[in-house]
């Protein structure tokens, strides 16, 4: 796929140098033939649409890309058994309309060691990198990724035994907390 980013950019450089030189000597052709300057226009029209081709073509891809990395994002989020024992205890102590149970109804086996817990925290801090960086939709991420985060926050139970949870150590997974509540708000 890097073959065909190289083919757009090289056929989008050559299109706008051919479309300068064709337009540049046509100026100077002063008694050109019709048919000169027909081939002229003609040779600038296809450099055009060669240069659009490629802009299209590297316009599909890094959409594509993006879509791949979401995707690659979300197994691991489905699969990933750290973030999976933690998903389990965020629903495990909320009841049916969100709201935090009274007591924590998991066995001491079932809630998630201090380790686990920042691995949850690191996953939604690349996500936040990734996002801001452009390589990830932003709306795209909201919807996929959004909840168990905010529920994660929302609650002291969760997160409570972090010591540093508050610190600039977790920067990032503030920043991505911040922008899923400000994004949730907007909708």
């Amino acid at each position: 796929m890097k073959t065909i980013i190289k083919i757009g950019v090289a056929a989008f450089g050559i299109a706008v140098l051919v479309f300068v030189i064709l337009f540049v000597s046509s100026l100077s052709w002063e008694y050109a033939s019709q048919t000169n300057a027909f081939g002229s226009l003609a040779s600038a029209l296809i450099a055009f649409g060669v240069a659009f081709y490629g802009i299209f073509q590297y316009d599909r891809h890094v959409k594509e890309k993006k879509t791949e990395l979401l995707c690659s994002y979300n197994k691991r989020y489905a699969t990933d058994v750290n973030i999976e024992k933690v998903v389990r205890w965020i629903i495990a102590n909320l009841d049916e309309n969100g709201k935090l149970r009274e007591n924590d109804p998991c066995e001491k086996k079932d809630i998630p060691s201090i380790y686990e817990k920042e691995l949850f925290m690191r996953f939604f801090e690349e996500m936040y990198l990734q996002t801001s960086q452009g390589k990830i939709n932003k709306e795209d991420t909201i919807r996929l990724f959004s909840y168990y985060a905010l529920m994660f926050d929302k609650h002291d139970r969760f997160h409570s035994d972090i010591t540093d949870y508050d610190s600039d150590d977790w920067h990032y997974y503030h920043k991505f907390i911040c922008m899923m509540k400000c994004e949730k708000y907007k909708s």
